[in-house]
C-alpha cells in the first residue's frame, strides 16, 4: 500500500492541491485505521491495512511538500528536520501508549480517535501558494501571501 501511495497521491496532491488531498488522505487514515480495528474478517481487516499504508505514504509526502512550500527558504531546512524527526517521536510515543493497552484493537481505536482533532487544519491550513501558481491562480495565491504575511506581524501588503 505504501508504494502504491507514493505514486498515486503526489499526483493527486498536484491535480487537487495539498490542502484538499491532505484532508483526503487524513480522513483515509482514521477511517480505515479504525475499520482495521473493528473487523472480524481477515479479508477486511487485510484491505483496510493496506489502505492504511497507502494513506501514510501520502501524509508523508504531502505533508513534506507543503512546508517545503509555505515556509521561507530560511527555515525551510529546520522544518524538514522537523517532519522527519516527528516520525520516531511518534513510533516511541506510540510504543510507549502501547504499554498500557493489552488489546490492539483498542489502542488502533484510540489511534484514530486522536486523528479526528487533526481535520480543524482544514479550517486553518492556507493552501501552497506554490500549488495555486501552478494552477494559474495567482490572486488566490497572493491572498494566501497576505494572510501569512498577515500572521507574521507584517501589516503592508506583500506581492
Amino acid at each position: 500500500g505504501f508504494l502504491m501511495g507514493a505514486l498515486v497521491l503526489g499526483r493527486v496532491a498536484d491535480k487537487l492541491g495539498r490542502k484538499s488531498t491532505l484532508m483526503i488522505v487524513l480522513c483515509g487514515l482514521i477511517i480505515f485505521n479504525f475499520l482495521s480495528s473493528v473487523t472480524d474478517d481477515y479479508t477486511v481487516y487485510m484491505i483496510a491495512r493496506l489502505v492504511v499504508g497507502f494513506f501514510v505514504a501520502g501524509q508523508a509526502i504531502i505533508i513534506s511538500v507543503i512546508v517545503s512550500e509555505l515556509v521561507g527558504a530560511a527555515y525551510r531546512g529546520l522544518f524538514g528536520m522537523v517532519i522527519l524527526v516527528s516520525y520516531p517521536l511518534g513510533i516511541t510515543a506510540l510504543a510507549f501508549t502501547a504499554s498500557f493497552y493489552r488489546d490492539w484493537r483498542e489502542l488502533s481505536r484510540l489511534v484514530s480517535l486522536l486523528g479526528l482533532p487533526f481535520l480543524a487544519c482544514h479550517w486553518y491550513l492556507v493552501e501552497s501558494p506554490v500549488w495555486l501558481l501552478t494552477q494559474r491562480r495567482q490572486e488566490e495565491a497572493e491572498a494566501v501571501l497576505y494572510t501569512i504575511a498577515r500572521d507574521n506581524g507584517v501589516q503592508e501588503k506583500v506581492v
